[in-house]
């Protein structure tokens, strides 16, 4: 048994394949950082960064392009329900095509009409990755964003924060002091909610709920961290952590916190 190629879709410079289901039909988004300009020297960090989304519909076996959101630089998406309603929040790092902005707004998309309507916009900077969960009966939004570069400077908030649903839309909860960041993960364990946050320049750190608030639980590098990803295997509970910089490991836990039980590889860990 071999996988065997389906169908390739036209992107330009994608960083995620974000798949959802609106309505029992199945659909794809697709952040794309970039296009090339004609005339200029191709490079992955260059290109025009206003290419939009491309969002694609499942149908008769095939993906038909359905629609396109006004993504610029486009890193990510998140999809997730409230009550009836559906949402898709999308996170792009910068707009132009050099000199490049990366003091953008982020946009919140609401489920309307039969089309995706724009319903609250987020000041932020360099933005990288949104993360929808929940703890209990409340909702939240977590963004990982920000650079460190000198050329670079933040005039919209820089930290990475976490927002709170208030039944009409999402406000500011809680910034962390990552300066760079880049992935979240979320779960739960005996009933406790854990979020874990990865920082490039920063702690990559594990917080618990605490009733009122995120709290700093456990620190896994000082800087270099890319991801986490949260699994079970034979009634243990595990964390692996993508390290670039360092270690890339993974993590058993103990009933207090995360105990290092292998080293996945060394440095150059992006993903997991």
């Amino acid at each position: 048994m071999i996988l065997v190629e389906h169908q390739r879709l036209a992107t330009s410079g994608a960083r995620a394949v974000v798949p959802f289901v609106l309505g029992g039909t199945q659909y794809l988004v697709v952040p794309q950082l970039a296009v090339d300009v004609p005339g200029t020297p191709a490079h992955m960090n260059g290109g025009d960064s206003d290419t939009g989304a491309p969002i694609y519909r499942w149908q008769q076996s095939r993906w038909i392009e359905d629609a396109v959101l006004p993504l610029s630089g486009g890193e990510d998406a998140e999809f997730f329900n409230l009550g009836d309603d559906s949402y898709l929040v999308t996170a792009g790092v910068r707009s132009g095509h050099g000199p490049y902005r990366y003091n953008i707004e982020q946009v919140l998309y609401k489920w309307s009409g039969g089309s995706w309507t724009p319903v609250q916009r987020f000041a932020a900077f360099a933005a990288k990755q949104w993360h929808f969960f929940r703890v209990g009966h409340r909702a939240f939004l977590a963004l990982a964003q920000g650079v460190t570069l000198d050329h670079i400077q933040a005039t919209n908030p820089r930290t990475s924060r976490i927002y709170e649903w208030n039944g009409q839309q999402f406000d500011d909860f809680q910034a962390l002091e990552g300066m760079w960041g880049y992935n979240w993960e979320s779960f739960d364990i005996a009933g406790q909610t854990f979020l874990a946050y990865a920082d490039h320049v920063g702690k990559s750190i594990l917080l618990n709920w605490n009733g009122a608030s995120f709290s700093p639980l456990q620190s896994f590098s000082e800087k270099g961290g890319r991801c986490f990803r949260y699994f079970t295997a034979g009634g243990e509970h595990y964390l692996a952590f993508a390290n670039i910089q360092g270690d890339s490991t993974l993590h058993r836990w103990d009933g207090k916190e995360f105990s290092l039980c292998q080293k996945l590889s060394g440095p150059g860990g992006r993903e997991v």
